[in-house]
C-alpha cells in the first residue's frame, strides 16, 4: 500500500485526501441522524402519507405536486427494519435513507468517477457533493431531494458511459432505469433528466448514428415515460393547491 501511494502523482493523493474528507463528512451527516431529529412541515407531510393505508396514500398523491416513488421506498424500507427492530423511531429510519444516496453517489466517485477522470476529480466530487450549501440538510430531510439528485447525477454518469466507453444494453438499461426513477421521485429531477437525454439524442444524431439505431427502442420507451411524467407533474405543481387539512 505504502508503494503504491509513493508512486501515486500528487494530483492523486490530493483527490484521495478530498475523498477521505468527504467520507469523513458523510459519516458525521450519519451521526447526527441519530442525535438531530428535529423536522419541518414538509417531513411532517411525509410522515402523514408514510402513516397512511396504502390506498389512501394513492389517493392523496394523485392530489399531491410531487411523485409517490419516494413514499413508496418509504413504507418498503420501514418493513424490514419493523421485523428486526420492535421500538423504532421513523424519523432516524427516514433520514438515514435519505442519507443512502450520497453514500451511492461515494461509489459512483470511487469507481467510474475515478476510473474515467482520476482521484483528482473524484476527490472533487465527493468533497463537493457533501459540502455544497444545503445539501447538507437534503441528505438528512424525511423528504424526496436526495434520492432525486443520486438519480440526476447517476444518469449523467451513465450517459457518459454510452458515449464515450460502451453502448451496451446494460448501460442503456440502467440508464433508463435512473431516469425513469428520476420523473417519478421530483419533477425537477425529471426535467434535469428530461435535459440530459436530449442531450444525449442530438449528439448520438450528430455522432454516432450506428448506437441511436441501436438503441432506438430503449429511447422511444424513455421519451414516453419522460414527457409523459414530467408534464403531468408540472401541470399538477401549476394548479396545485396544498391540502392543509392532511396536516392536522
Amino acid at each position: 500500500m505504502n508503494v503504491g501511494l509513493k508512486n501515486m502523482k500528487s494530483d492523486d493523493k490530493f483527490g484521495i485526501l478530498l475523498f477521505v474528507l468527504g467520507l469523513c463528512f458523510t459519516f458525521y451527516l450519519t451521526y447526527t441522524c441519530f442525535h438531530y431529529i428535529q423536522i419541518w412541515g414538509d417531513e411532517i407531510y411525509t410522515l402523514v402519507m408514510l402513516n397512511s393505508p396504502l390506498s389512501d396514500m394513492i389517493n392523496i398523491g394523485v392530489g399531491d405536486v410531487h411523485p409517490l416513488l419516494y413514499y413508496f421506498m418509504y413504507k418498503a424500507f420501514l418493513k424490514p427494519v419493523a421485523f428486526l427492530i420492535t421500538n423504532y423511531n421513523p424519523i432516524i429510519v427516514g433520514k438515514l435513507l435519505s442519507i443512502i444516496p450520497l453514500y451511492l453517489m461515494l461509489i459512483l466517485g470511487a469507481t467510474k468517477i475515478r476510473k474515467n477522470f482520476g482521484w483528482l476529480t473524484a476527490g472533487i466530487f465527493a468533497l463537493c457533493i457533501v459540502c455544497m450549501p444545503q445539501l447538507m440538510n437534503f441528505y438528512t430531510q424525511l423528504r424526496m431531494y436526495s434520492w432525486a439528485l443520486f438519480f440526476v447525477t447517476a444518469s449523467f454518469v451513465y450517459i457518459w458511459e454510452i458515449i464515450n466507453n460502451e453502448s451496451s444494453y446494460k448501460n442503456w438499461g440502467v440508464l433508463i432505469l435512473l431516469t425513469i426513477c428520476s420523473v417519478y421521485t421530483h419533477y425537477f429531477s425529471g426535467i434535469a433528466s428530461f435535459i440530459l437525454y436530449l442531450f444525449l439524442f442530438v449528439y448520438l444524431i450528430k455522432n454516432n448514428k450506428k448506437d441511436l439505431k441501436n438503441g432506438f427502442l430503449q429511447q422511444l420507451y424513455l421519451y414516453w415515460h419522460l414527457c409523459h411524467g414530467v408534464l403531468f407533474y408540472l401541470a399538477k405543481w401549476l394548479v396545485y393547491t396544498p391540502d392543509i387539512g392532511l396536516l392536522l
